[in-house]
């Protein structure tokens, strides 16, 4: 049951952000009263969470009061705990014993949400405890919690972030020693032992008020760091085809203006700071304050919230025009210019014509399941010989493959390029998509524009489906509808019959078909929600006839799937 906190301070957003001053005045006063509120209720509260704890694609995320208070986050960090100081997960975790555990802690953050202090606050009293040293980040992006792994050493970190999720959300990121998401093998030992706790006794050992404030000013034990720093220094050692010193060099040298959309999220702040020495007037920054209901808006990097920010880039009169947001953790990336949009299914094959055509960089691709075929066209054109790896959706299944891919994607909007982290960034993607429109001193649209024109264009469409049923129940729907579809079988969509080549079931089932036209359907899993995925293409070269028929032909599908999916979902 969502807290009554939450959904008051929903029924607020009108009047918040509404043109009647002296409404958004009293609305402005109820809205404290009411954050006021639900802080008590999450530091309070002594109530298991009402959803069951699990771990998703990116960590354990849950309503404010409902499900994330301060209690349950002192369980499922205990039980995080004793999760790494078992022997067993040693090897999962990328640690050789307990002492080297302890000797090389752990990294804490969190995003701009509320109550994200007080969460590391909570974690790190536990840690330490069990003499677990820490660094503390403060406010960071999952980027830099993930460089700051690497170049403390760290043996984990846990960053307080729900990414995405709408205000009402917080969120619980574990990532091991390797910097990516935590897998299966550490998130289903720590998930069952916090449920233990939190159904149960609820017993956590942690510091007190003098013991937390002995261990504070005993440097080794707790220390504060500069993520920015950090990631800085980050990329300086790892990456030998990105110099930002000589991007900022280029752009005070150009004629070109960065409009970044900071979304209210943790990137607030660190692009003026990574891009220090760039002529201000460079850089126009949107939603980079502080505000825990986002605007009111959902703040997802899509291509409709991109397009408000074309708007104001579209204004500019310089000659070169890049704009990006991220979300709310910046692991994930939209940018473009003028005109063109850049979302991953893009923009990942992109990077790997600029690394591979400009820097020289070789290696594989590697995709999530249910990311565009433009990611084998790339893969064919630029890297003859490299190999493509599907993986399901998820960056902690990708992680076996980043360090030897040029790049590695998910359609939701996160990459990682050749020899990075082993999780998303969407900051990267970012300083990537200013410095090769530099390189090639063209704009995005240009270069989106060449490339089409080398491998061809791609029509894909990513919807999400609510519905009735949910997790086992929805994958049952899921599997009695699709899930006797096999090779060979001929499927008549949107009037036209095709032959089904291949059928993919890594996350979901994916139907691929001969003429290369491929859908998916995937279920959610955290909410009654399954997403539709179809993609068709035209060739390079294709007349413009062709590329409407195929565009035409990708939407009677999706229309297709979608009811297809409202019946099975009922």
């Amino acid at each position: 049951m969502t807290h009554p906190a939450l959904l008051e301070l929903e029924a607020l957003v009108p009047s918040l952000y509404g043109s009647d001053e002296s409404n958004r005045e009293r609305a402005s006063r109820r809205r404290d009263q009411l954050l006021a509120d639900l802080r008590h209720a999450i530091s309070t509260s002594s109530a298991p969470p009402e959803t069951p704890m699990k771990f998703g694609t990116s960590g354990w995320r849950g309503l404010l009061a409902s499900d994330f208070t301060m209690g349950n986050v002192a369980c499922v960090t205990q039980a995080l705990v004793d999760t790494v100081l078992d022997p067993t997960r040693h090897a999962a975790l990328g640690v050789r014993d307990n002492d080297d555990v302890r000797r090389r802690g752990a990294v804490l953050a969190h995003d701009t949400r509320v109550m994200g202090p007080e969460f590391v606050e909570t974690a790190a009293r536990i840690l330490l405890a069990h003499e677990i040293p820490v660094v503390v980040l403060g406010m960071a992006t999952t980027p830099e919690v993930s460089a700051a792994i690497a170049e403390t050493n760290a043996a984990f970190s846990i960053n307080f972030t729900p990414s995405h999720n709408p205000f009402s959300y917080h969120g619980y990121k574990f990532n091991p020693a390797d910097g990516g998401p935590a897998t299966k093998e550490l998130t289903q030992p720590v998930t069952a032992r916090a449920q233990a706790l939190l159904l149960g006794t609820r017993a956590v050992r942690k510091l007190d008020d003098a013991a937390f404030a002995r261990a504070k000013s005993q440097s080794p034990l707790y220390r504060h760091m500069d993520p920015v720093e950090l990631y800085r220094a980050a990329l300086a050692r790892k990456l030998p085809y990105f110099d930002l010193g000589k991007l900022i060099e280029r752009m005070n040298g150009s004629d070109v203006e960065l409009y970044i959309d900071n979304g209210f999220g943790a990137t607030r702040g660190k692009y003026e700071r990574l891009l220090a020495g760039v002529a201000r007037s460079k850089l126009h920054v949107v939603n980079g304050g502080e505000d825990y209901l986002f605007g009111g808006k959902s703040r997802e990097p899509s291509v409709e919230n991109f397009r408000v920010l074309q708007e104001a880039m579209r204004e500019s009169k310089a000659r070169l025009v890049v704009g990006f947001m991220n979300d709310g953790d910046g692991d994930r990336f939209v940018g473009g210019g003028r005109e063109a949009v850049l979302v991953m299914n893009r923009f990942g094959p992109l990077v790997v014509r600029y690394l591979s055509q400009a820097r020289g960089v070789r290696g594989d691709v590697t995709r999530s399941v249910m990311t565009s075929h433009m990611a084998e066209a790339a893969l064919a054109r630029y890297l003859p010989g490299g190999r493509l790896h599907e993986t399901a959706v998820g960056f902690q299944f990708m992680k076996d493959f980043i360090a030897g891919s040029i790049n590695s994607w998910e359609e939701s909007d996160g990459m990682s390029p050749k020899g990075w982290s082993r999780d998303k960034d969407g900051l990267l993607a970012a300083l990537l998509l200013v410095d090769m429109v530099l390189h090639y001193d063209k704009p995005p649209e240009a270069l989106v524009d060449e490339m089409e024109a080398e491998l061809g264009t791609f029509f894909f469409e990513r919807r999400k489906i609510a519905g009735n049923k949910q997790g086992e129940a929805l994958g049952a729907a899921l599997a009695a509808r699709f899930g006797s579809i096999k090779a060979g079988d001929t499927l008549t969509l949107g009037g036209r019959a095709r032959r089904v080549a291949r059928v993919i079931t890594l996350d979901g089932f994916k139907i691929v078909f001969d003429d290369g036209a491929w859908f998916g359907v995937r279920a959610s899993g955290t909410e009654p929600v399954c997403r539709p995925y179809v993609e068709v293409s035209a060739p390079p070269g294709a007349p413009q006839s062709q590329r409407d028929a195929a565009e035409r032909d990708q939407a009677a599908i999706m229309d297709w799937l979608s009811n297809e999916l409202r019946a099975v979902t009922a």
